[in-house]
């Protein structure tokens, strides 16, 4: 009786060996279609202001971006996919941290706006 549950135990661990390595490594996709997606990312990363006030992951994106690039004249299509993923969420990423950073330009503003107001609203 013992052996049931071990042979139940080899037999999933079989059935998931012979699976292969796609769920754990998914392909990358298309390189052309994951480049285009960067490059929108990156613009509107841009216009939310990331040139500024999110340079750092901005440029770190565009560098992935030119990598991409590169890798997919290279005939390096799966690295050129990965690469332009990567730029695509450094863009994402430099696009909310620029937001994130204009909120609390625009609260800042805000508090000293209200703590030059006189107390209990002033005379009337």
């Amino acid at each position: 009786m013992r052996r049931v549950p071990w042979f139940g135990i080899v037999l999933v661990l079989a059935g998931c060996a012979s699976s292969g390595g796609a769920a754990v490594f998914p392909e990358a996709g298309d390189p052309r279609a994951a480049i285009a997606n960067a490059e929108r990312q990156i613009a509107e990363a841009e216009a939310a202001g990331a040139d500024s006030l999110a340079a750092q992951p901005l440029a770190d994106a565009r560098q992935n971006l030119a990598d991409a690039r590169s890798n997919l004249d290279n005939d390096r299509d799966e690295r050129a996919a990965l690469e332009a993923r990567q730029a695509a969420a450094d863009a994402t990423y430099a696009r909310e941290e620029a937001r994130r950073v204009a909120a609390e330009r625009a609260r800042d503003a805000a508090r000293r706006s209200l703590s030059q107001l006189p107390p209990n609203g002033g005379d009337r």
